[in-house]
């Protein structure tokens, strides 16, 4: 992961000030921090990062200012505190059903990496795109899907749950 490139596709969406890629020193994981006065997502960040061909770590953050220490690096204290306020996770799929129904919000809605948390308006599914996908999550995975289920769901992971293993859409709505 080239953390330059990806700064350099950050700082080119119009809302964000200043951009830094860092590596969590306790766990290893690659954030990016994004520092922006205007509203701005984690997950419309990412698809930012998407259509702008550039990788996007897993976990995003974005602030109104990113707070140094001394030596430039992301202050301890306000990065706990940022990092706990809110940092948009990318969750990747976790078996076949999952999987199936990520490849295909990844084709009909044009995104190259869909988590299973991620929210399908969010993403930018609409009516049109949700019949899309229920037909092909229904050839995939042998079970019915339809359109409201993507709705009332909203993500990947909720879907999923309500599908059994014998194929049948549970009962999730009240």
């Amino acid at each position: 992961m080239d953390t330059t490139t990806i700064e350099q596709a950050v700082l080119a969406h119009e809302c964000v000030s200043e951009a830094l890629v860092w590596t969590l020193p306790d766990t290893g994981e690659t954030l990016l921090l994004a520092a922006t006065p205007d509203f701005l997502s984690g997950l419309q960040l990412r698809l930012h990062l998407n259509q702008a061909g550039a990788s996007c770590p897993g976990l995003v953050v974005v602030v109104e200012e990113i707070v140094r220490d001394a030596d430039g690096a992301p202050d301890a204290a306000w990065l706990a505190d940022a990092l706990e306020q809110g940092a948009y996770r990318y969750v990747t799929p976790d078996g076949p059903v999952e999987t199936a129904l990520a490849e295909c919000w990844q084709t009909v809605l044009d995104v190259p990496r869909v988590g299973v948390e991620d929210d399908f308006v969010d993403l930018g599914g609409d009516s049109f795109s949700a019949v899309l996908i229920a037909n092909q999550a229904e050839e995939r995975i042998g079970a019915p899907v339809s359109a409201p289920d993507l709705y009332v769901a909203g993500t990947i992971r909720a879907l999923a749950r309500g599908i059994t293993p014998a194929g049948v859409i549970a009962e999730t709505r009240p």
